[in-house]
């Protein structure tokens, strides 16, 4: 089966070198879930489950990381966007367990695909793009200073 990556793009920076590094990983990791996914010729392979729990390792690291720099500045939705982090590392960890014990078919993939692109960028474009305006402003990777 073929898969889209989820591409970065400019429209994602927060305007922080450390997040937008860490939101263009957690794309890398989200990939190659996919990647695996699509890859995979019955239900829960050994790789499928060592991707997401790359994933899973790395998902609360980026909001802890997020947490402290927001909170430094004073961010005023700090509290409701811990919430939205605790409920997002919940619902990765029942995407987990949901699609390793689903057959790779092309539907189920699109399905993953679809739940993942949504759900990563929605946050980021919504909920993220929300803090920027209280970020101390850093070049983003691959711009200039």
């Amino acid at each position: 089966m073929d898969i889209e990556p989820i591409p970065w793009s400019s429209s994602l920076s927060v305007g922080m070198n450390s997040l937008d590094s860490d939101h263009q990983h957690l794309l890398k990791l989200i990939n190659a879930v996919l990647a695996s996914f699509a890859a995979a010729k019955e239900v829960n392979t050994r790789d499928l489950t060592d991707q997401f729990d790359a994933l899973l390792a790395f998902w609360p690291v980026h909001f802890r990381r997020e947490e402290e720099i927001l909170e430094a500045t004073s961010y005023p939705e700090l509290i409701s966007h811990k919430k939205v982090h605790r409920f997002m590392e919940a619902r990765l960890a029942q995407f987990r367990v949901t699609f390793l014990n689903l057959p790779p078919t092309p539907g189920n993939l699109a399905t993953l695909h679809s739940r993942l692109e949504d759900w990563v960028l929605l946050h980021i474009q919504g909920v993220d793009k929300r803090y920027q305006p209280h970020l101390p402003s850093s070049p983003s990777p691959g711009q200039s200073s």
